[in-house]
C-alpha cells in the first residue's frame, strides 16, 4: 500500500486493494446504496477507505445520484403558549431533544443529515417558501414531528414524489409512527386491581372531544372492557379548564370517602397539577395517580411511558428506505407498546 498516494487514490485503486470491482467501491461508501452489497464486504471497504484516508467526493456522488442524503424534519409548533393562564399538556425540551436524538440516530445509521424546519412562533412562514426546502437538491425526504397546520406542505412533498413519514400522530393516507397506549394501560389496570384502587376517573383538559385524549380515553376504556374481573371500572370523567377548577373538583372528591380512589390523568403535566392539590389538601395517599407521556422531569410520578426516542428512530428508518427504494412508504401505522411506570403517585 505504500506505493500509493493516499492524497490521489481513487476508486479504482481502492477496488483494487480490496479485491473487488469499482462499482462495488462506489456502493459501499454511498449510503443511499451501501444496502445493494454485502454487510462485510461494505465494512471491508469502509474499514480500508478509513486506513488509507480517503474521502470520496461526496458532492459529486450526490449530484450524480440526485440524492442528497439528507431528510427534511418539520417540527410542529410545540412550544407555543396557551391562549390560557394554564397549559397543562405542554412539551418540553428533555421530550423534543429524546424525539430529535431518535431520529439523527437513526438518519447517522444510514449516513443521512438532518435539516431542521421548526415552526415554533413561525405561523407567518408561507408554504411556497417551505416548499421549495424540499426535495433534491436540499433533501430527499419530509418527516414530521406531529402533524401540524401546515398540511398544504405534505400535500405539495406528496406531489413532488418525496417521501413523507409522520411521527408521534396518525394522520389519514400517510405513514405514520405512533404509540399504543393499550399496552401501558393494560399494565396500570393490573397494577391497580394488586393495590384495590379500582374506581377509576379520566381527568382531561378543556374539551373532551380534543384527538390527543380521545385517543387515549378510547385505549383506557378497551383495556377496561379486555378485564372481566369486576375489581375495576371507569366511574366518573373530569374534564378542567383552569387550576382553579382543579382545585374545585379536587376538594369535592376529597369529601366523598366511598368515590373514586383512581385518577387517570391525558398528560404528566395534568397529573402533577391533581397531585399537588390533593397533597395540599391532605388526601393525596387515598388516590393513585397516573400521568401520560412519561416525560423525564417528572420522574416519580406514576406514567403511561411513550417510547419517543424509538418512534422517532424506527420513523426514520422507514423514510431512509422509502427513499432508497425511490418509492413512497406504506400508507399504514406502525404502532410502539408503551409501559407504565411505576411512582410514588401510584
Amino acid at each position: 500500500m505504500g506505493k500509493y498516494n493516499h492524497s490521489n487514490l481513487s476508486h479504482k485503486d481502492l477496488a483494487r486493494l480490496a479485491n473487488v470491482t469499482q462499482p462495488t467501491v462506489s456502493r459501499a461508501l454511498d449510503p443511499s446504496r451501501c444496502h445493494l452489497i454485502s454487510p462485510a464486504t461494505r465494512q471491508r471497504i469502509v474499514d480500508l477507505a478509513q486506513e488509507l484516508g480517503f474521502q470520496p467526493n461526496i458532492h459529486a456522488r450526490r449530484t450524480r445520484s440526485k440524492c442528497s442524503e439528507a431528510i427534511t424534519l418539520v417540527i410542529d409548533d410545540i412550544t407555543a403558549s396557551s391562549k390560557s393562564s394554564y397549559d397543562f399538556n405542554r412539551p418540553n425540551t428533555m421530550t423534543t431533544f429524546e424525539q430529535v436524538n431518535g431520529i439523527i440516530d437513526g438518519a447517522n445509521d444510514f449516513g443521512f443529515d438532518v435539516k431542521f424546519l421548526p415552526l415554533y412562533f413561525r405561523r407567518d412562514i408561507d408554504v411556497d417558501s417551505l416548499s421549495q426546502r424540499i426535495g433534491f437538491p436540499y433533501s430527499d425526504g419530509v418527516f414530521f414531528l406531529g402533524f401540524h397546520y401546515l398540511r398544504q406542505l405534505a400535500a405539495i412533498a406528496e406531489q413532488r414524489r418525496v417521501p413523507v413519514v409522520v411521527a408521534l400522530a396518525t394522520v389519514n393516507n400517510y405513514a405514520c409512527v405512533n404509540v399504543d397506549p393499550l399496552t401501558g394501560y393494560r399494565q396500570l389496570i393490573t397494577e391497580l386491581k394488586q393495590r384495590g384502587r379500582g374506581r377509576i376517573a379520566f381527568c382531561g383538559i378543556d374539551k373532551r372531544e380534543q384527538p390527543f385524549q380521545v385517543f387515549r380515553h378510547t385505549a383506557l376504556r378497551q383495556a377496561l372492557a379486555e378485564d372481566n374481573s369486576g375489581e375495576v371500572a371507569e366511574v366518573a370523567e373530569f374534564y378542567f379548564n383552569s387550576l382553579l377548577d382543579i382545585r374545585r373538583q379536587m376538594e369535592k372528591l376529597s369529601r366523598e370517602p366511598n368515590g373514586v380512589n383512581a385518577l387517570v390523568c391525558s398528560s404528566d403535566s395534568l397529573a402533577l397539577h391533581i397531585r399537588n392539590e390533593l397533597a395540599y389538601l391532605g388526601t393525596d395517599s387515598r388516590f393513585s395517580i397516573v400521568g401520560y407521556a412519561g416525560e423525564p422531569q417528572f420522574g416519580d410520578l406514576a406514567s403511561i411511558v411513550v417510547p419517543r426516542y424509538d418512534i422517532c428512530r424506527l420513523a426514520t428508518r422507514l423514510l431512509i428506505e422509502a427513499i432508497r427504494a425511490k418509492k413512497a412508504p406504506d400508507c399504514r401505522s406502525w404502532l410502539l407498546p408503551s409501559t407504565l411506570r411505576l411512582g410514588t403517585s401510584l
